[in-house]
């Protein structure tokens, strides 16, 4: 197997359970002849997602701390988040399922238990073992320094991506899905979840930022609303930015209120203007400047849900010929006050504010 087929079976392959629990076997034989650590059978419980192995670990803990003996076999099967939350867990997976703009519960509701069980999730915690996978072509940013057989915890974190060991029973933490590219930059998938687990949690990554809202990257360019945006205050300019960039400038515009155009001005230096304005070229190139950036002025309140105006001029780079939106001071009431306000070129707004169609 090369090391690109390698890196595929790893990201794109559920946990071989069964492999697990044959490396760990082997593991044990190698403390036995290097040790002369006893194997030990333990019971190994197998845990859909790092939440789901912390609420798991939890429950039998709590379970242990009261009988002081570990639970039944048949609790490998039990669901922690039932167990914790009952019909509210329920109802929290079946609102995430029908509904594109719920983000994934699974951290809220561990963090619920933190508040409550701080001291053992902690000590669960810097008792457990877990390998992040950052890069495809890293594989693991986790350094395996050990006096036993490296290539066996290799293979282990292979399949896994977290442990916990306690002297009759092991705690595994099987690995997401991946449905990203493999490239190295690891920017996260365009187009949905970038790691999915079997317990149902989701992380949502794209252009290295995580936590991204779902519903940005799951929902079709057509399928965006403007009134979307306002979901997206309290999200990076990188996330917003990219919400433009998919429902598109001219569709965004579209619920503001235009206040002035480019087309409301002459496109070039009439004779008239010429005659009235002998020996003012200003003129001439702030017309011309107007009419190739395509400016326009639209108040954007509406859009941002907000009780006032919010003036921006809209524009085109003459370099790239993208669109794009400026906020421009909520006094502009036309092109040339907001491009005198922005001071980025030349302007005679004495000689240009009487060529105003929109007063």
């Amino acid at each position: 197997m090369n090391n690109q087929d390698k890196i595929k079976k790893i990201l794109y392959e559920p946990t071989d359970r069964e492999r697990v629990i044959s490396i760990l076997k082997e593991i044990d034989d190698i403390l036995f002849s290097v040790e002369n650590i006893p194997p030990k059978k333990r019971r190994i419980v197998f845990c859909k997602s790092p939440v789901h192995f912390y609420m798991t670990v939890l429950m039998y803990k709590l379970y242990f701390n009261e009988h002081n003996k570990l639970p039944p076999e048949d609790w490998k099967d039990k669901d922690p988040y039932e167990h914790f939350f009952g019909e509210r867990y329920l109802k929290l997976k079946n609102e995430y399922e029908n509904d594109i703009f719920k983000q994934p519960y699974h951290f809220d509701l561990l963090n619920e238990l933190f508040v409550e069980y701080h001291d053992i999730l902690n000590e669960i915690s810097s008792h457990s073992t877990f390998f992040y996978y950052y890069k495809p072509y890293n594989v693991t940013s986790t350094e395996l320094t050990s006096d036993l057989d490296n290539d066996v915890f290799k293979t282990l974190v292979e399949e896994i991506e977290g442990i916990i060991v306690y002297e009759e029973i092991i705690f595994v933490s099987e690995k997401a899905k991946y449905y990203g590219d493999l490239t190295y930059d690891f920017s996260g998938c365009e187009n949905g979840p970038t790691f999915q687990y079997t317990d149902g949690l989701e992380l949502y990554i794209f252009n290295n930022l995580g936590n991204y809202p779902r519903w940005l990257l799951c929902l079709k360019p057509e399928e965006l609303k403007p009134e979307h945006f306002l979901k997206l205050k309290d999200c990076s300019i990188d996330i917003r930015t990219h919400f433009v960039n998919k429902i598109g400038l001219e569709k965004l515009v579209e619920f503001g209120k235009l206040i002035d155009t480019y087309k409301n001005y002459p496109e070039k230096v009439t004779p008239e203007l010429s005659k009235k304005y002998d020996g003012e070229p200003d003129v001439g190139r702030s017309l011309q400047w107007i009419h190739d950036s395509e400016y326009e002025l639209y108040d954007m309140g509406p859009v941002f849900d907000l009780p006032r105006e919010a003036m921006y001029l809209k524009m085109k780079n003459g370099t790239t010929g993208q669109y794009h939106l400026e906020g421009v001071s909520n006094d502009c009431r036309n092109i040339i006050e907001a491009l005198s306000w922005r001071e980025e070129i030349p302007l005679n707004y004495v000689l240009l504010k009487d060529m105003l169609f929109i007063k």
